[in-house]
């Protein structure tokens, strides 16, 4: 029978290996307890300080974490299927390489926090804050963002295909060579970040804010409100134009833009005139690299 444990002192204790699963700490103090390879399956951590535990390689399949203090936990190689953490401080916690699915971080705060390759298929971050997180390797497909603050955070060549961004603010974010096939940005602030050679076939942009971003020229919105963007390439991406939720290499916008609004030849001259801001632009920054 799982035992449920109350303003209990666990803090070094040296539960390596322990099956813990299913149980309850409640207002416990584990301070730097060793928890790794422990099964903490269905486990509770309920308003319990926590600093400094080490659950490298633990078993958290839908483990709960709720109003703890998690700062410097090292989670380096644990499972994370179904795992919750809410109302949590993971400031410089590490989850580097951890892998999962369907992990939920909300109301939590991660600066300084590493996801560095940590592999968590449809993670859910809500409400999340901080700054200078390490998200570089990681592989996140399908994961959600909404009304999050993570700004200064490095997402170097994370995969983040089908991913959802909304309502939140990555602030001199750096995703450079990041994987955003089929990702959709909505009412987000990119302002100062970085995206040079980011991937984003299909990616959706409605309401992003690029003041002073790299790598992304914004060309403003036509009557439609359809925004003009391109994306700088690199040595294997192509330059891509972007008008509404379509993305061109930059001779297919031209060629598209060019036969496109025959009928309305004001809405041509419009779109053509933005396409070609974003071509010169597009040159003048190649040369200026």
């Amino acid at each position: 029978m799982p035992k449920t444990y109350e303003n209990e002192d666990f803090s070094r204790e040296n539960l390596r290996g322990t099956d813990l699963s299913g149980e309850t700490y409640i207002n416990c103090n584990l301070f730097a307890a060793d928890l790794s390879h422990a099964d903490l399956t269905d486990t509770k951590f309920i308003e319990s300080h926590m600093e400094g535990v080490d659950f490298s390689a633990a078993q958290l399949n839908r483990a709960v974490f709720e109003n703890c203090t998690l700062t410097n936990a090292e989670f380096q190689s644990a499972w994370l299927g179904d795992t919750k953490f809410s109302s949590c401080n993971l400031n410089h916690a590490s989850f580097m390489h951890v892998k999962g699915e369907g992990a939920a971080f909300e109301h939590v705060q991660i600066t300084g926090c590493s996801f560095y390759a940590a592999h968590l298929r449809q993670s859910l971050f809500r409400h999340v804050r901080g700054r200078r997180a390490d998200f570089s390797m990681a592989q996140l497909p399908s994961a959600t963002f909404i009304y999050c603050e993570i700004n200064s955070s490095d997402f170097k060549e994370a995969g983040l295909s089908y991913s959802l961004w909304s309502k939140s603010r990555f602030e001199y974010a750096n995703l450079r060579q990041a994987d955003l096939n089929s990702a959709r940005f909505s009412s987000v602030r990119l302002d100062g970040a970085s995206l040079y050679e980011a991937h984003i076939q299909d990616t959706i942009i409605d309401g992003v804010f690029f003041v002073e971003a790299q790598g992304i020229i914004d060309a403003g919105c036509d009557r439609r409100g359809y925004q003009f963007l391109a994306i700088k390439g690199g040595t294997d991406t192509p330059d891509m134009i972007k008008a509404g939720c379509r993305w061109f290499t930059v001779e297919k916008a031209i060629e598209h833009w060019d036969a496109a609004h025959t009928e309305d030849p004001e809405l041509r001259h419009d779109c053509q005139a933005r396409v070609q801001m974003l071509v010169s632009l597009l040159k003048v920054e190649k040369g200026a690299n």
